[in-house]
């Protein structure tokens, strides 16, 4: 048997666990709520811009690929000119 004190001890130590439970049940839930608004805000920022994003990526790449392009014809023509000077 427990003696009155020891049970009035446990019995408030076990209820300051129970509102630190509540109070951590309620900080989840309120940060799982914060994250869904964030998403949802985010998405819809993402499809608001999605149009302009793409165009933005489009010329992007285009410039990208006449660089390269251009890269690539020159060093043809650097090749061609080291095999002709090696002919001679």
């Amino acid at each position: 048997m427990q003696e009155p004190e020891d049970r009035k001890a446990r019995a408030t130590v076990q209820m300051l666990s129970t509102l630190r439970k509540d109070k951590l049940e309620k900080r989840h839930a309120a940060n799982q709520l914060r994250s869904t608004q964030k998403r949802k805000l985010k998405d819809r920022e993402e499809g608001r811009f999605e149009e302009v994003s793409k165009e933005v990526k489009r010329t992007k790449y285009r410039e990208e690929g006449k660089e390269k392009l251009q890269r690539s014809k020159g060093s043809q023509k650097q090749h061609r000119k080291s095999k002709s000077k090696v002919k001679k």
